[in-house]
């Protein structure tokens, strides 16, 4: 594999695999790590995700979004040229994309610790704090 000529550089290349990479660990982190999330979507959601990186960057790598995926045909193929591209590309990208997670996304939602406060005098206070807040009149 190497990179489409259509790019005119490798490091046009490392880019473009972040990017997909970076989506893939995206949505990985989102619906499957997530203790909020409903991780019965899951599997359709990265499948998709996947989906997308292949058709959309397939064309100017071959859409690898892993080194170890890139490794295998390079092997076979004995084609290791243009190696840097595919192993800067994809880690700088899933890196950014799991920070983004764990600290834009997620937030606070890890402050209290991994699983959700859900206990039953838990949910009861959220419920009344709630309904607090959306009967208080608004500022204007």
């Amino acid at each position: 594999m190497s990179v489409s000529p259509i790019l005119g550089h490798a490091y046009l290349g490392a880019i473009v695999e972040g990017i997909g990479a970076f989506l893939l660990v995206l949505a990985v982190c989102a619906v499957a790590l997530n203790p909020r999330a409903r991780r019965e979507w899951a599997p359709l959601a990265i499948g998709l995700t996947l989906g997308l990186d292949v058709m959309i960057f397939g064309p100017l790598t071959g859409s690898a979004v892993n080194p170890a995926r890139w490794f295998g045909p390079a092997l076979i193929g004995n084609d290791f040229g243009g190696t840097w591209p595919y192993l800067v590309g994809p880690v700088v990208g899933a890196i950014a994309a799991a920070l983004l997670y764990r600290f834009v996304i997620a937030g606070g939602q890890y402050a209290l610790g991994p699983e959700p406060p859900t206990g039953p005098d838990e949910v009861v206070e959220n419920v009344a704090d709630d309904v607090g807040t959306a009967a208080r009149p608004r500022r204007r």
